[in-house]
This record gives C-alpha cells, structure tokens and sequence, in this order.
C-alpha cells in the first residue's frame, strides 16, 4: 500500500515538473483575464490550434473541454488558455458567477 502511494505521489510529482515547463508557453485562464492555479494545465499544445481547454494536473481531458477526475469520479469544466475567454475551447460555464472561482 505504501509502494502505491509513493508511486502516486511521484507520478503527481513527474506531471507537475510537466506542467512547469508548458506553462512557460500556455497559461490557463478561469475568465477574462483570469489566470488559472499552476495545477490547471492546457490538455493539449503545439497540434495547430491556438487554445486549449484546461484541466487539474493528473485528470483526463475529454471532449466539449471537459475533464474527468477518476479519483472522485466527478466530470467537470474549467478553463482555457484564451485569456480572453473567447476560443471555443473555452468552455461556457452558463450564469455561474465565475468571479467567485479560486
């Protein structure tokens, strides 16, 4: 048991050294001009388009820029790298007052 968590913790440790170095080129935003958590990550980069969703270091990004988190089983949406929350990469989060967003 002891073996997973540490092989847990080094895998999180690994994809976030990962995320350090995409995040010098793609920054991820909650809102207009709201720069996500270094946790949040762009899903992709370099495959021609100019944004990305984004998702929490270590979950699976799916289709209509959502994330899957396996450890809750929750599926949810968070941002893009567009800081000016206009790419359809974004997604649109309804009336939600993203200005309480962390």
């Amino acid at each position: 048991m002891k073996l997973g968590l540490f092989l847990r913790l080094a895998l999180l440790l690994f994809l976030a050294r990962v995320a350090a170095s995409v995040a010098d080129t793609q920054r991820c935003f909650y809102d207009k001009d709201q720069l996500a958590p270094d946790y949040i990550i762009p899903c992709y980069t370099g495959w021609g388009n100019a944004h990305f969703s984004c998702c929490k270091v270590g979950n699976k990004c799916l289709e209509h820029n959502a994330c899957y988190d396996s450890d809750t089983g929750n599926t949810y949406q968070y941002g893009c790298t567009d800081e000016t929350y206009q790419d359809p990469s974004c997604p649109q989060k309804c009336d939600l007052d993203r200005s309480k967003c962390e």
